[in-house]
């Protein structure tokens, strides 16, 4: 644990109230008497945080309406002393009393903060045994409140300080255990002991709640958890506080703002909630809306350099700073606004939202909100529907979201619609019960959890695949020339398309169809478009949809490596990049898509469901063998390697790339394992062993030799597998267009490996080349 501040120490001794002994430590309780306790309702959960009220703050208010609306099924320990101050928390007594379910304090769950600059061995040392005094206090309390509640899970609301406690509830209890993460504690690097611990935690629960897809991804990506472990309890709102009413007149008239235009905002006044950004954009707003007044709510380190910005802009006049608020004037504070603002970013070192809470509470109050696209806020936000999200950097873009709002009644009025009904259904009371159904479903069944397959499960060869005749399946990705290395929306290029052309006539002769699966800007380029239609006229091959993330509108999401895989986007988002894209296929090729493969191979079972709302009906998406977590992506490591269906009534068929992996060392070495694999004891064993010395390769002319390939082929026919999927890149087929075809003469070395490969597969292994929708009528023919 972090080294504690002694003579703070003192100070939370002395203003320690009284409280009944438990052996050493000391354990309060709203019940009146601890017999009370003994005879309690039993409750099978228990809530473990130091950030229960009375401290005020976003997780704060989570975990009081989750214990609050399952008062039958949770106990809490909460601490009655402020862990940065060292004094008592005021008014946690009147709470305890009134939150209406069972919460126990002690003195400190995690250690105070050390003050006062560099200390002296002595006073470490009497730190490190105050350390010791609250760690034996913290799992004395757990111990007895899951032995008198008779609990079954615990749950812990800090991961970083609260962490090990979970390991002894784990561990030593033997109790299910649950993590709560936010966001913030995950994005951001830590330095200390227990930050460098976060995956040992994490992946030591049964079960973890993310409060939005954005953290989940940052645990699966930054910390290596499974994805099966994780599940999203998004943040919900209090509608009984946060509703729909008239602006306080009194309120109006202190804040002297009667006649204005209210633009509000809330907050703790730190950099990554875009305050800045926001009084920068104010000059723009007041050239439109003259009345316009900026109201920023809440205090923090940077209101006074937010004041000086204000002054230097000249617009003082418009802007207000009433500081702190407390908790029963903010929804009376908030029914001012005539738009609600709060353009929050992502910092340098990782610091975001990890939801945006307060963007559902605006809301509720029937606010249109302006938001940025940092984090967890993009869950928070449906664009469109209940407000506009833009990027938070960028000041021009925050002023004309705001004029939009202020300057179009009809555009609010829409919004207030939408903004009120994300609201209806996004209440504490539905996110209470989705918690405790997820946890019930874990504890009905951690090990089931625990074992749980990748998002993509391992499905049984579909029936009919095994009774087609070997068939090749050329998939190219009709993309731009951009540094796979880093995602930039600007920096590509569309190289020659006559050159892609010429390669098509050499696959045409030789009898080669390929499906291109075509992005956003190929489409919306004439010369790619033309090529495309020609390719569909002249029955040459098929044409299917190819989503980039990053370079396919609306942009309202953050630019990163994370969100270029496609699965990483809220639902709502990805819809509207995939009508993007779509729309665009039907405006050039004149009819709606039926493929498509997902951008940076991120797909799962919801993206399936969703592209089929789009009349999608094949997905050439999965790239089985391949673990993406490192880059941002999912873990396809046992995903199927046999075509399957999906989807409603199992409307999408999936055709996975072709795959393999292979050893260190020659390829010799590969096909010797694979001879030997059948005969070998242990065959589960060695494969696991073998995995950690091997690479899964896709079947591709990029980097392979056809005798690679030809080889790679071979093995997967033997196991059965008679649907062969290849696949490359356009830009690979002209001189320049990435790493494989650098060097002159290398685009047309693809060209030739691919017709190369395709006769052999034919003659070999008396093969047919094969197109999506070929094989699609085969299987469902089959299959009725």
């Amino acid at each position: 644990m972090a080294s504690s501040d002694p003579t703070l120490l003192q100070t939370a001794a002395r203003t320690e109230p009284s409280r009944r002994p438990l052996g050493a430590d000391s354990l309060s309780t709203g019940a009146s008497d601890r017999s009370d306790v003994a005879a309690a309702t039993k409750r099978d959960i228990l809530f473990v945080s130091f950030n229960m009220p009375p401290v005020v703050g976003g997780s704060a208010t989570v975990y009081d309406q989750i214990c609050r609306r399952n008062s039958t099924r949770i106990v809490a320990l909460s601490s009655y002393i402020d862990y940065y101050t060292g004094t008592e928390k005021e008014g946690h007594a009147e709470y305890d009393a009134n939150c209406g379910f069972p919460i126990h304090r002690i003195p400190l769950i995690r250690p105070l903060i050390l003050k006062g600059g560099a200390a002296s061995p002595l006073r470490r040392i009497f730190s490190l045994l105050q350390d010791v005094r609250i760690s034996v206090q913290v799992l004395s309390a757990v111990s007895r409140l899951c032995r008198d509640y008779d609990v079954k899970t615990v749950c812990i609301g800090e991961l970083i300080y609260g962490g090990w406690i979970g390991l002894y509830a784990k561990h030593v209890l033997r109790k299910n255990l649950v993590i709560y993460t936010h966001g913030e504690e995950i994005s951001q690097d830590g330095r200390g002991f227990f930050s460098r611990r976060r995956g040992l935690f994490l992946n030591a629960a049964d079960l973890v709640i993310a409060v939005s897809l954005f953290c989940k991804n940052q645990i699966i990506s930054r910390l290596n958890v499974p994805a099966e472990k994780i599940k999203v309890v998004a943040n919900g709102v209090d509608t009984e506080r946060f509703s729909p009413g008239p602006k306080d007149v009194s309120l109006l008239e202190k804040h002297g703002l009667v006649g204005k235009k209210i633009i509000l905002s809330a907050g703790r006044t730190v950099e990554r909630k875009g305050f800045d950004k926001l009084i920068e954009a104010l000059p723009a707003v007041i050239a439109e809306i003259p009345d316009a007044h900026c109201l920023i709510l809440g205090d923090g380190p940077l209101r006074p350099t937010l004041k000086a910005m204000a002054e230097e802009l000249g617009i003082a006049d418009h802007v207000s700073f009433p500081g702190f608020v407390s908790e029963d004037m903010v929804p009376a504070n908030f029914r001012l606004a005539d738009v609600f603002a709060m353009p929050n970013r992502t910092m340098p070192d990782g610091d975001t939202e990890g939801f945006g809470l307060v963007f559902l509470e605006a809301n509720a109050c029937g606010k249109p909100v302006v938001s940025g696209f940092g984090g967890g806020a993009t869950e928070a936000v449906i664009h469109g529907r209940s407000g506009l999200t833009v990027d938070g950097r960028n000041p021009a873009a925050i002023a004309d979201a705001i004029v939009r709002i202020l300057g179009d009644d009809v555009l609010r009025h829409r919004l207030t619609e939408g903004a009120l009904q994300v609201a209806a259904d996004a209440t504490w009371q539905k996110r209470a019960e989705e918690f405790v159904r997820t946890v019930d479903e874990m504890a009905s069944a951690p090990e089931a959890i625990a074992a749980a397959p990748a998002p993509l499960p391992r499905i049984a060869p579909e029936k009919g695949a095994e009774t087609l005749p070997p068939s090749l399946l050329v998939t190219i990705d009709f993309e731009e020339s951009f540094d796979w290395n880093k995602i930039n929306r600007d920096a590509f290029s569309i190289g020659s398309i006559d050159s892609i052309r010429w390669s098509h006539e050499e696959f045409e002769k030789h009898g080669v169809f390929p499906v291109y699966v075509a992005t956003y800007n190929m489409l919306r380029d004439k010369k790619a478009a033309r090529f495309l239609n020609g390719v569909i006229e002249n029955g040459t091959g098929e044409v299917g949809v190819h989503l980039h993330t990053w370079e396919t509108p609306p942009y309202i999401e953050e630019l990163s490596e994370q969100n270029s895989h496609q699965c990483n986007l809220p639902a709502h988002i990805e819809r509207l990049k995939l009508e993007s894209v779509c729309s665009a296929y039907r405006d050039v090729l004149g009819r709606e898509p039926t493929i498509h493969r997902a951008g940076r191979f991120g797909i799962d079972l919801e993206r399936l469901a969703m592209i089929q709302e789009f009349g999608i009906k094949i997905d050439l998406s999965l790239s089985p063998l391949f673990d993406f977590r490192r880059e941002g992506g999912r873990d396809y490591r046992m995903a199927a390697a046999w075509p399957f269906w999906s989807g409603e009534d199992d409307g999408i068929l999936c055709l996975p790339v072709s795959s393999l992996r292979f050893l260190r060392g020659t390829d010799w070495m590969t096909g010797l394992y694979y001879d030997m694999k059948p005969y070998l004891p242990l065959r589960g064993g060695i494969e696991r062993v073998t995995r950690r010395f091997s690479s899964p390769v896709r079947l591709t002319p990029e980097g392979n030799s056809v005798e690679r390939m030809q080889m790679m082929t071979d093995r997967l026919l033997k196991t059965g597998e008679s649907i062969i999927v290849a696949t490359l890149h356009s830009s690979s087929l002209y001189e320049g267009g990435n790493q494989y075809s650098w060097n002159p003469g290398s685009s047309k070395a693809i060209c030739s490996r691919v017709v190369e490969f395709a006769n052999w597969f034919k003659r070999e292994h008396g093969g047919q080349m094969a197109l999506p929708t070929d094989i699609h009528q085969r299987l469902k023919a089959d299959r009725a």
